[in-house]
């Protein structure tokens, strides 16, 4: 293996070798960290990044009440007009070499994909069924 600053080559198929495994989970935590996710303490394969998407929420960490928040923002208030909700949420699972992500915002859904594509190449294989 080959290393350039912080960017790692993989000179042989990375399937196979006894901590693939723990390696890509690594990988994967930086680039999630890099993109500002944060990792739960409970769950380590499950990363969640919250922000602020009207002119009067504020962005929390609080994850206990997102039950309770309605999609009943008006679009005159709306930072982002694709989302009714108070606050973007993306949720990123992890498993192994598969990841879902669960969002109400696709945008950010879209950056948070283009943004792991510079780091390692990732396809999207559609909406979870």
């Amino acid at each position: 293996m080959e290393t350039k600053a912080s960017t790692a080559i993989f000179s042989n198929d990375i399937y196979g070798v006894r901590d693939s495994p723990r390696g890509y989970a690594k990988l994967f935590q930086g680039i999630c960290k890099g993109f500002n996710l944060t990792q739960l303490k409970n769950d380590e394969c499950v990363y969640v990044k919250i922000v602020k998407i009207t002119m009067a929420s504020k962005a929390t960490h609080d994850l206990s009440h997102l039950h309770k928040i309605q999609p009943n923002v008006d679009q005159h208030y709306r930072v982002y007009h694709d989302c009714a909700y108070p606050i973007g949420i993306l949720i990123v699972c992890s498993y192994v070499d598969d990841n879902f992500f669960f969002t109400n915002r696709t945008q950010l859904a879209e950056e948070f994909e283009t943004y792991c594509n510079t780091h390692i190449e990732m396809t999207s294989e559609g909406p979870v069924n």
